[in-house]
Parts: structure tokens; sequence; C-alpha cells
């Protein structure tokens, strides 16, 4: 598991130039993934503060080709940072599921999440998304029976979108047993789990970063940008929005050395070699920092993999002459 954090925004929110200022500051403050939505008039899945984005951007005449155009420029700017479309089901369908797909490729984006588009009856945009090489990335939520959210996982989709809590987008969320419980069946086949739906704070953050691939928070960047917009002098608030935007995702996310430090901690810690693990931590951070792209990925996590099997079966001598492997890097 990680503590990525998986960043929502809605593309061309409040306006273009401060929507780019917002995903840079996103990016400053830790965010891994770029969740970007592209706004359609009955966001069903979202609450008011996402409804109210989506409907300022549709009225100033924004459209796909616009969003997509935004994508484009953050992939450019930020060829590390994996970007998701979120977006509804009649966006997707009106160029064809296919021509979408090609479009979403084409602007740097590596997955689609579609919440109206369940994973069995999706108009073929599972078959577009392994055609051209990214992935369909279906909605679980807690309402789900059982049996049909094993029908989901056996697909064997390489993310599930996690929905933490029943309900819109943007409401307070209470970090429960029953919430990990449905986070652990929904992982049973192996996705990577992107845990969403209300998370405003640090210690929610924490709570969740052990049971997920990445934190998903969203309309708590919105309520600032809202909160802090100046509609006659965008240049004048940009700043103060990028300023506490990087703040809030900074605690929306832990460190990668805290979330080590928690895990490897929690198996041995009379036997772990201070400096060794430290050393461990800060080649971990370095590997992350580098971003997520496949090959670091792997090495990154080969490296966390390496490690804990050391520390889940330590033996004293191992540990007291264990050595930081070399990352490569």
């Amino acid at each position: 598991m990680s503590n990525i954090l998986m960043s929502h925004q809605v593309a061309g929110y409040p306006d273009d130039e401060t929507c780019l200022a917002v995903g840079e500051a996103l990016i400053a403050g830790g965010a891994k993934i770029l969740e970007v939505q592209l706004a359609f008039s009955d966001p069903s899945a979202d609450g008011v503060a996402i409804q109210t984005a989506c409907s300022t951007v549709l009225a100033r005449k924004y459209t796909v080709k616009q969003g997509m155009a935004y994508m484009a420029e953050m992939h450019r700017r930020h060829p590390e940072i994996q970007i998701f479309i979120m977006t509804y089901a009649a966006l997707v369908y009106r160029p064809g599921v296919e021509n979408f797909v090609k479009m979403a490729v084409e602007s740097g984006v590596t997955g689609l999440i579609v919440p109206d588009l369940p994973f069995d009856c999706d108009e073929g945009l599972t078959a577009a998304c392994k055609k051209y090489g990214i992935h369909n990335i279906p909605v679980a939520a807690p309402s789900m029976t059982d049996e049909r959210l094993k029908q989901m996982t056996d697909q064997k989709f390489e993310y599930i979108y996690t929905a933490l809590r029943a309900g819109i987008t943007g409401s307070k969320t209470v970090v429960t047993k029953e919430m990990f419980d449905f986070i652990d069946k929904t992982s049973a086949g192996g996705a990577k789990i992107l845990g969403g739906f209300g998370i405003t704070s640090e210690e929610q953050a924490k709570l969740i970063a052990p049971h997920v691939y990445a934190i998903v928070a969203g309309s708590v960047f919105v309520n600032i940008i809202r909160e802090n917009y100046n509609a006659e002098s965008p240049k004048d608030s940009m700043p103060i929005i990028q300023k506490k935007i990087t703040a809030k995702a900074k605690k929306c996310g832990i460190s990668t050395t805290e979330y080590v430090k928690q895990r490897a901690l929690g198996f041995e810690p009379k036997a772990v070699p201070p400096d060794a693990f430290f050393h461990f931590c800060e080649k971990f951070d370095a590997l992350i920092d580098m971003g997520i792209s496949k090959d670091v990925e792997a090495e990154a996590f080969n490296l966390l993999a390496e490690i804990s099997d050391v520390l889940i079966k330590p033996r004293k001598e191992q540990i007291e002459n264990w050595q930081p492997p070399d990352s490569g890097q």
C-alpha cells in the first residue's frame, strides 16, 4: 500500500490561468496523480462544491476539447505525473467511446473514471482502454452486494476507485472499521485502491493510508478556490489560492518517510537499526519524489518489499549487519 495523493480538480475552474496554477499547486503539495474532471451538467456522484464548480465552468462555454488541452499542458510540464479523467457517460458517448479514449491518450491521460458506466455495462469502455493502453477505473461503493463486488474484483482491474462511504462527494467522512472491511474486500483481486469521498484532514489520511494505494481528495481543494477566488482580479487571488492548496495537499497526504516508519516500526521496533532504517527512508523518498512511472514505482516498491522482508522475519545477526541496498539511482 502507499500514501500517494490523488488530487481532484475541475478542468477550467475557475478560469484557465487559475486552473493551471491550481494544478501546479497540487503537484507542489505532493500529488502524484491528478484526477481531472470534465464538467457535466448533471454530475450525479458529486456534492455541492463540485456541482457548483461544474456549473461555473459550463456557464463560460468550456468544452471537452479545452479540458483535454489543459491535461495535455499539464502532461507536457509534468510527464512523471499520472493524469486520470473523471467524467460522465454522456461526454464519453457523444464523440464515440473509442474516439474519446483516443483523445484522452493523445492528451497524456492514463486512466478514465466514469461512474455511470458500470464495469459490466460500460458501452465498450474497458475494451477501448485496453486497445489504447490506458486504464478503465471502475467505481466500487459500499452499497454494492458482496456478489457484485466480487464480480468486479474478479475482472482484475489495475485500479478501483473506492467510495469510502455511500452518498456524494464533499460530505463528511467518518473513518470506521466497516470502511476498512470494505476496502479489504475491494482489494481482494489485487487492484490498487483509490480511496476517496470526503478526505479533508491529515488525521483521516494517516488512518486510511495503510489500506489504500492512493488517497483521493477533491472538494476540499474546490472549496479553497471558491473561498479565495477574486473574479474581478484573478491574478491577485492566484498566489493565495496556490499557497493554501499546496499546504492542504501536504496535509491530505502523509510523507513517505512517515508512512514507511509507521509500517516498519509496527513489525519489529526493537530490532530495527535506526541508521539503516532512516537511510532506507531517504532512499525511498528520493525514488517516490521522482514520480510514479512504472520503472520508478517498481524499483521503489521492490526496495520496500526487500526491507519489509528483513523486518518481518528478523534474525538478530541479519539486522545488526544489514546494509541498505543500492537503489541504482
